[in-house]
């Protein structure tokens, strides 16, 4: 009864490790996607740029 017990507690640590993991990857995934949003809105390939600008 105490071995399963143990492989219990086990378990459910791995299942809780797991979910933080998870939960960790989304939200930096989340964070990768506005960054990549936020440099979009700023910046500019230089073919798109004017002959004035690139002077």
């Amino acid at each position: 009864m105490e071995r399963s017990s143990s492989n219990n507690k086990g378990k459910t640590v791995q299942h809780q490790f797991d979910s933080f993991c998870g939960k960790v990857l989304k939200g930096e995934a989340s964070n990768y996607r506005k960054a990549l949003a936020r440099r979009w809105r700023y910046e500019v390939t230089f073919s798109e740029l004017s002959e004035k600008e690139l002077n």
